[in-house]
């Protein structure tokens, strides 16, 4: 956690939007393991994480 905040000041500092984060999950391991993207292999927290930093990174650059 102290890491991220380091991280989120760092963004900050630079002008950069925190668009959020992707919560420990062991689906990620899982889905590691199998070869398979996690937004693929199940819809747990990770996956809905990063399916919707996709969605406010793809806004933000204009896709």
């Amino acid at each position: 956690q102290k890491q991220g905040k380091k991280w989120g000041m760092e963004a900050s500092e630079e002008g950069l939007p925190i668009l959020g984060h992707i919560p420990y999950d062991e689906a990620v391991i899982r889905a590691q393991a199998t070869g398979r993207p996690v937004v693929e292999y199940n819809s747990g927290p990770a996956a809905r994480a990063i399916q919707a930093l996709w969605q406010k990174l793809s806004a933000w650059i204009g896709l």
